[in-house]
C-alpha cells in the first residue's frame, strides 16, 4: 500500500531540490526566448515558471520510471527496482552509462540534458505476467 501523503511530501521536497538545480542555468534560455518574442515576462517570472515545469516533469517521470521498475514491466533498471538486488542493478549500470555517455553526466547533477533519452535509448519492456505467476 501505498503511503500517498508521504510520498506526496517526499516528491515536493525532491520538486523543490530540482527548481533550485536549475535556477541558475535560465538566464540565457531567457535572453533567447525574449530575443525570439516568446515572453514578455520579466527574468524571474518566466525563469520561475519554465523552472517549476521542468522540475514537475522530472519528478513525475522518476515516479513512471519506479512504477515500471517496481512492477517487473521494464528488463533493465535505472533508478531502484522493487529490491535490493534491483537496486545494486541500477547501481551497476549507473557508472558504465556515464562512462558511455560523458556529456550526459553534466557534473553533479543529476538531471540529464535534453539528448539524455534518445542516447539512453528504447526500453525493452516485459510481457506482464499474469498475478498468480508471481
Amino acid at each position: 500500500m501505498i503511503a500517498s501523503q508521504l510520498l506526496l511530501d517526499d516528491l515536493k521536497v525532491e520538486v523543490t531540490k530540482r527548481e533550485d538545480d536549475l535556477r541558475a542555468r535560465c538566464e540565457e534560455q531567457y535572453e533567447g526566448a525574449r530575443a525570439l518574442q516568446r515572453t514578455a515576462l520579466t527574468c524571474q517570472a518566466w525563469r520561475d515558471g519554465e523552472l517549476t515545469n521542468v522540475a514537475v516533469a522530472w519528478v513525475l517521470a522518476c515516479v513512471f520510471v519506479r512504477f515500471l521498475e517496481d512492477n517487473n514491466l521494464v528488463e533493465t533498471l535505472y533508478l531502484a527496482g522493487p529490491d535490493q538486488a534491483g537496486v545494486a542493478r541500477a547501481r551497476d549500470q549507473h557508472e558504465p552509462f556515464f562512462r558511455a555517455n560523458p556529456r550526459l553526466a553534466g557534473g553533479a547533477s543529476p538531471i540529464p540534458r535534453r539528448d539524455a533519452a534518445r542516447a539512453i535509448g528504447p526500453c525493452r519492456v516485459r510481457t506482464p505476467r499474469p498475478r498468480s505467476a508471481r
